[in-house]
């Protein structure tokens, strides 16, 4: 089975170079049938930029929100 979408959450500032490799990664592996990606946690809402550059789909600051995004 393939997930419709991928939920990665980050707390620490100096956690974001791993969730920037798991991303890459799942783009790498996955290609145009990659799951949609929703990034939270306290790092990306200190660097909210980042979330476009990894080519996710969008971010939240809590569950309620990223259910909200997912649909």
């Amino acid at each position: 089975h393939q997930a419709d979408a991928v939920g990665i959450s980050v707390t620490m500032l100096l956690s974001i170079p791993k969730a920037v490799h798991l991303v890459e990664s799942l783009h790498r592996k996955f290609g145009a049938a990659c799951p949609r990606l929703f990034l939270g946690g306290r790092a990306f809402i200190s660097s909210p930029a980042l979330v476009q550059e990894l080519g996710a789909q969008g971010s939240a600051t809590d569950l309620r929100s990223a259910l909200a995004l997912i649909g």
